[in-house]
């Protein structure tokens, strides 16, 4: 059966009783069958263009390596001369094809103290504070039903795994 008639069919596939549960359970079965075949069938198809295309880079990796490292070599040397000239108070003019900007960012030195001025602050500053998903996730995955942070929430969800078991 041509594979796209045969996933087109299980998309119309509906779930009503333990019968048609069981026939899903073997549709997905043979549906990452036919996509580890199919899958199987274009590496094999793609595996010699993808070994010429390394080839190729490597051909041109040398050069394009030393010609990078200039580029950044002589970005640093512009920039630092250039923040030096403005500290002096003579900043060079524009120079032919490039330009000169200046972008500012944050670092946090005093995390404490930033989290005093989140919570002084919450309205316009909450968003200052980034939560860390992975971590709590895992929290919630060690503790499950037993999890217990102010202000987050352990979801339990339910996946198929499909394979031999």
């Amino acid at each position: 059966m041509n594979d796209l008639f045969y996933a087109e069919d299980v998309l119309s596939l509906k779930i009503t009783n333990q019968g048609s549960y069981d026939d899903a359970a073997d549709a997905i079965a043979q549906t990452v069958r036919d996509i580890t075949r199919i899958e199987a069938e274009r590496d094999a198809e793609l595996r010699p263009v993808l070994r010429e295309a390394d080839e190729i880079k490597a051909r041109y990796a040398g050069d394009l390596e030393l010609l990078n490292e200039a580029k950044n070599h002589l970005r640093t040397r512009i920039t630092s001369y250039y923040d030096t000239a403005v500290v002096n108070g003579e900043p060079p003019r524009r120079a032919a094809n490039t330009t000169i900007s200046q972008r500012w960012k944050a670092q946090v030195t005093d995390l404490g103290a930033l989290i005093r001025y989140v919570y002084q602050n919450e309205e316009e500053a909450s968003d200052l504070i980034k939560p860390d998903q992975a971590k709590l996730t895992a929290l919630a995955r060690k503790d499950k039903d037993n999890f217990d942070i102010p202000g987050v929430k352990a979801i339990k969800s339910t996946s198929l795994g499909v394979g031999r078991h």
